[in-house]
Parts: C-alpha cells; structure tokens; sequence
C-alpha cells in the first residue's frame, strides 16, 4: 500500500507518493481501492490498473572541506550533504568516504540530507596524495542516481601503530612453557 487518501464533496481525491532512494525506477502498475466498512451501504472497489512510470532522478552528494594532511589513525569528522536533483534532501542514504580507493567510512544522512561520518584515518592507507571524496550509491535500478563528491588531493604521511601493554612485564626464556 503506498498511502492513503480522503475523498472530497465531489468524490475526488489526491495522493502523493513518496520517491525514495529505496524507490526502483521503472514502469509500475498502480491502482486505487474503497474498502467498504461492514456498516456502510457502498460496496467495495477498485479502479483500473494504471502504469506509473518512476524516471531515475539524479543525485548530488557533497563533501565539506577536509584537512590538507592526515596520519593513519588521526580521527576526524568527516560532513557534507546528499540532495536529489530537484533540491529535496535524500534522507536515510549511505554516505561513503574514501581516499582513493579505500573506504574510511559510511554513515547515513539525516532528515534534511546532511551527514557526519567521525572515523579514524586506516593505517593501511599509502602514504602521498590521494583523492578524498564522498560517495552516495543506492543501487542499480533505483529511482536516485549514484553520485560523487568533487575530489580533495589530502595527503597522507606514514604513521606506524601504537601498541599499548598492560600488567606486569612477561620474561621468558627458551624452553619455558608459558600457560
């Protein structure tokens, strides 16, 4: 069921239907029924089958300004925005950060289409230039396109992990058996 509708004096009526970015695109049959309460003297019914036809729309997914340098393992908060063509915000959509080809993050966008993504930089990302940008893909034969953030050159230095030990120090020596 995709929504309802109540009639005016003259018997007509409107509905709107929601396009989503969960929203294949393609041809539809759609059509509309009276469910008569038990009460009532109408009888129930149901129009004839319409095609509705869902064009994809096209997306735009933006990327706020990032850091110029970043080190594996540096934490920062990552925003930018997804709007469908006609200026409406794509809400619930996954956001995708990557610098190149490997992804930092994905969060999901809000109600007015805005993300925040707070990730750690990997460490396993090569250290030099690479493109940071934000990318947004519902699928394929959705109603939204896939889209893509303009490209931030961020460069990337080497940072080797840091590895904490807690308790008391363990010596051993060859031969023992440690349990």
């Amino acid at each position: 069921m995709a929504g309802n509708a109540t009639t005016g004096l003259d018997g007509s009526y409107s509905a709107l239907l929601a396009v989503g970015q969960d929203t294949p695109a393609g041809n539809d049959i759609i059509l509309s029924a009276y469910d008569s309460p038990s009460w009532s003297a109408l009888m129930s019914a149901e129009s004839y089958p319409c095609v509705l036809t869902v064009a994809p729309l096209a997306s735009l997914v933006t990327l706020d300004l990032p850091k110029p340098i970043y080190r594996g393992g540096e934490t920062d908060t990552f925003q930018g925005t997804v709007l469908a063509d006609d200026g409406m915000p794509v809400t619930e959509a996954n956001v995708t950060i990557f610098a190149g080809d490997i992804p930092i993050g994905t969060c999901l966008t809000n109600a007015s289409g805005s993300y925040s993504l707070v990730a750690p930089v990997p460490y396993d990302i090569t250290p030099g230039d690479h493109d940071l940008h934000a990318t947004f893909d519902p699928g394929t034969g959705m109603a939204l396109a896939e889209s893509r953030s303009a490209a931030f050159m961020t460069e990337f230095e080497p940072a080797a992990p840091r590895a904490t030990v807690r308790g008391l120090p363990l010596l051993a020596f060859p031969g023992d058996e440690l349990n």
